[in-house]
């Protein structure tokens, strides 16, 4: 049997949920798998292994892969291409790579775990979506401190975070610049079922100071969500959105929130609102930004740059906004997504 090495450039964070998940699966199947990411550990065991599976999250991540990817394909191996850069249809040299995943791999049948036991190429061939994220292992760890995911910021170092995925899709899906809007089965919101399990599971074993909730957006808003958390009450990071009601932001500080992302992209409102179709106000950021404040939540606003047709005047709104939000903002440069995507794929 084929064994498989995963491998992803760490451009921002150096971890990838969507592989340590792959890995876990292979070894519950007893197939031979390890991740590691792009740079000397990938070149220390790429030899070792027959087939290379590659997840690119952004062209920019893609880009920084192709010297690792020219070299596992000088070597002979079989190589394959995954990720929310391939699921959007991004541009991948066809060249370098044997076979590309345009859905998620690891659905629950024909995907990759029966295309490495049974040479099933279905995952390969059709964009498929997993319709239940229930019965998936907990992802492979092997190697993880916990201090992975800092970015730098003080108010993180030192502090052992743990990863966790309660859902998966958008419940919003609406804002222009996203990565769902050109992904419409993952919009769907696919919700876990044994989030108190796992939960106590983690408390118990690892022992995290913050547990950091790799979900696009939690469904914070939804019932089915949030009765699964019963007693729990451990110390997260989470992504919320910066119109979340006061009663939602609430119950998630009350059961633990700690730190809170959140994107207002442009600082102009009506740009925001009529071009980016974000929803928010600024009655809402100025809400959400104070009572996280007064609850002493650590949050992270995000923005970007070189948005299209941005004018200088709102240039220096977003500057302005910056500035009086506060926090620990992060800014992004913006990508329109149709300019990488392969000439002719559709969705």
């Amino acid at each position: 049997m084929k064994n498989i090495l995963f491998t992803y450039f760490p451009l921002y964070v150096g971890y990838n949920y969507g592989i340590s998940l792959l890995t876990s699966l292979c070894k519950q199947n007893s197939i031979d798998a390890m991740y590691v990411p792009c740079g000397k550990s990938f070149m220390d065991v790429v030899d070792s292994y027959d087939i290379i599976g590659f997840s690119f999250v952004t062209d920019e991540d893609y880009k920084q892969c192709l010297p690792y990817l020219m070299y596992a394909k000088s070597l002979g191996k079989e190589i394959l291409a995954g990720g929310v850069y391939a699921r959007r249809g991004g541009k991948i040299d066809r060249k370098l790579v044997d076979h590309i995943c345009r859905g998620e791999a690891d659905v629950e049948e024909g995907g990759l775990v029966d295309y490495l036991l049974n040479d099933d190429r279905t995952v390969f061939e059709l964009r498929m979506v997993r319709e239940s994220i229930d019965g998936l292992p907990s992802p492979d760890m092997t190697g993880i401190k916990g201090t992975e995911f800092s970015r730098g910021w003080n108010f993180l170092q030192g502090i052992k975070m743990w990863p966790y995925q309660s859902s998966r899709g958008c419940w919003y899906g609406k804002c222009t610049f996203c990565e769902i809007q050109n992904l419409p089965e993952c919009k769907k919101v696919r919700i876990k079922h044994t989030i108190w399990e796992d939960l106590t599971k983690i408390i118990d074993t690892v022992k995290p100071n913050l547990l950091y909730l790799f979900d696009e957006l939690p469904p914070y808003n939804m019932e089915e969500w949030r009765e699964q958390w019963l007693d729990i009450r451990i110390p997260f990071l989470s992504y919320i959105r910066a119109d979340i009601t006061q009663e939602d932001l609430l119950w998630m500080i009350n059961h633990g929130l700690k730190v809170a992302s959140f994107g207002i992209e442009c600082g102009d409102e009506i740009y925001r609102n009529n071009v980016l179709l974000k929803g928010v106000s600024n009655a809402d950021i100025i809400r959400t930004v104070s009572l996280l404040r007064k609850n002493n939540v650590f949050y992270i606003p995000t923005y970007m740059v070189g948005l299209p047709g941005e004018t200088p005047s709102e240039v220096e709104c977003t500057k302005k906004v910056i500035e009086n939000v506060g926090g620990f903002p992060l800014v992004f440069t913006y990508h329109n997504l149709r300019d990488t995507m392969e000439e002719g794929y559709e969705f």
